[in-house]
């Protein structure tokens, strides 16, 4: 044997054993110990559109490429196109008792799923005139026995996407317990979409009760009215989420939420506005900008297909919804360092919060993963529930001025006749100089039997008194 080749020759087998390009990984095997299976390595190709054409997806294939997550590639200009994921597992023997699910993540795109060549699952439509990609919940899918190769027999996952010009890469795919599978996608869809579902619920049950607090007691407060607008913005800002199904116009439905976030930011200035009294001389502000945003939420609702209406978005979002955002904070903290109203306070923490889950979401969007949850939907529910609290204490205040007070007499209590006298003037809002001149009397005089009358009444001041006079009714 010649021994000088035995370094060529070593270098030759060890370059046989690497994967050529477009070839996957190892396949790996389940067995139920080391947690779940993730699948993550994939061949991919990207094809014109036609179904179940790839399913016997190779290595050889040409134009396959090995792919992992991240973007999806774009070399093809026809359209429509679609992108085939193929992936292989195996499945140890000693689980063939056990039920066994496949969670499949969010996706932003239409797809059907093929396990070993036979349709699990389909999401989304693509029929020519009805595209619905916004696909809002994670599916546990049950892998039945039958389906399911077990030993050293390979199982091929493939999946096919569908999108028009969507780029995310795939979500979370794994294989694992049916009672975990099913835990985790509870979860998932509870916090992603269920929560929303019943925010809406809450919204427009709030929304119609300060709508008949105005109309059936004839209320004039203008704050109850734009709060009312401010819900029924938010269930159009969600509408996406809250009625999703496949059968739904996907491009509507977007025009219409899309529309709702933008009435919602200029309902908030016009609120911030009328809560705090600033502006009150300068109403034109906020009218103008209520105006911009009423145009401009039309423009977006009046968009007839997604990307345009994203595109769209995308402007009003930097140019106008953003400024909003920024000059109804701006309200507050004036408020509140300014005029020293810490009532403000739960509504400016709701505004930290819808800027801190928005900051979420924008990392997400700018890397084109898939979050968890999109969480923006809850700083603002966040802060709807801040105004509730604000006007239900306030309306809880007004209530309770308008109970009868029981009468408290001051003859009772034994004030001499000038005590009563000085006592009354006092609560209907004169100053000891002003009771004086009435009197004819001296100012001290007055201080002298306002104090011994204060003494009576088991208070200490006029601001005692007037605590008093708000609790009962006095008479003399």
């Amino acid at each position: 044997m010649n021994f000088r080749a035995l370094p060529v020759l070593s270098i030759l087998i060890a370059m046989s054993a690497l994967p050529p390009f477009g070839r996957l990984a190892a396949v790996e095997l389940f067995d139920g110990r080391g947690g779940s299976l993730v699948i993550k390595d994939y061949l991919l190709l990207e094809s014109p559109r036609v179904e179940r054409s790839h399913l016997d997806l190779s290595s050889a294939t040409p134009g396959v490429q090995n792919y992992s997550g991240g973007y999806l590639p774009s070399n093809m200009q026809v359209s429509p196109k679609m992108y085939t994921f193929k992936a292989a597992f195996r499945v140890d023997p000693s689980l063939k008792d056990l039920d066994l699910s496949l969670y499949m993540g969010l996706a932003e795109y239409p797809l059907r799923l093929y396990l070993n060549g036979v349709e699990i699952l389909s999401k989304g439509r693509y029929i020519e005139g009805h595209y619905n990609s916004s696909l809002r919940t994670v599916d546990s899918i049950y892998l039945s026995p039958d389906l399911l190769h077990f030993g050293a027999q390979e199982n091929s996952l493939v999946l096919e996407a569908y999108p028009l010009y969507e780029n995310w890469g795939l979500d979370r795919i794994y294989i694992d317990r049916r009672s975990v599978v099913d835990a985790a996608v509870f979860l998932r869809n509870f916090v992603g979409v269920n929560v929303i579902q019943g925010a809406f619920v809450l919204a427009c049950i709030i929304g119609l009760y300060f709508v008949a607090l105005v109309f059936f007691e004839r209320q004039k407060y203008g704050k109850y009215i734009v709060f009312s607008l401010i819900c029924a913005s938010f269930c159009l800002a969600y509408l996406n989420v809250t009625v999703h199904n496949d059968a739904n116009n996907e491009a509507q439905l977007e025009a219409l939420s899309k529309g709702g976030l933008v009435l919602m930011s200029s309902f908030l200035l016009v609120f911030c506005c009328e809560f705090t009294s600033v502006l009150n001389k300068k109403r034109i502000f906020p009218l103008a900008s209520l105006s911009l945003g009423v145009a401009a939420a039309i423009l977006v609702m009046t968009r007839q297909s997604k990307e345009t209406i994203l595109a769209l978005f995308g402007w009003v979002m930097n140019c106008l919804i953003v400024p909003q955002l920024i000059a109804s904070i701006a309200i507050l903290v004036y408020a509140f360092v300014k005029n020293k109203n810490r009532s403000v306070m739960p509504l400016l923490f709701s505004f930290v919060i819808v800027i801190a889950t928005a900051a979420h979401d924008v990392v997400f969007l700018d890397k084109a993963i898939l979050p968890y949850a999109w969480v923006t939907a809850y700083g603002y529910l966040a802060m709807v529930v801040a105004i509730f609290i604000l006007l239900a204490k306030d309306q809880g205040r007004l209530l309770y001025l308008k109970e009868p007070k029981v009468k408290l007499s001051l003859d009772a209590k034994g004030l001499a006749e000038a005590e009563r006298l000085y006592i009354s003037s006092v609560i209907a809002g004169k100053s000891v100089k002003e009771v004086a001149f009435e009197f004819a009397v001296s100012e001290s005089t007055v201080r002298n039997t306002l104090s011994r009358a204060y003494k009576k009444l088991g208070v200490t001041s006029k601001s005692g008194l007037a605590t008093l006079a708000e609790k009962y009714e006095i008479v003399k």
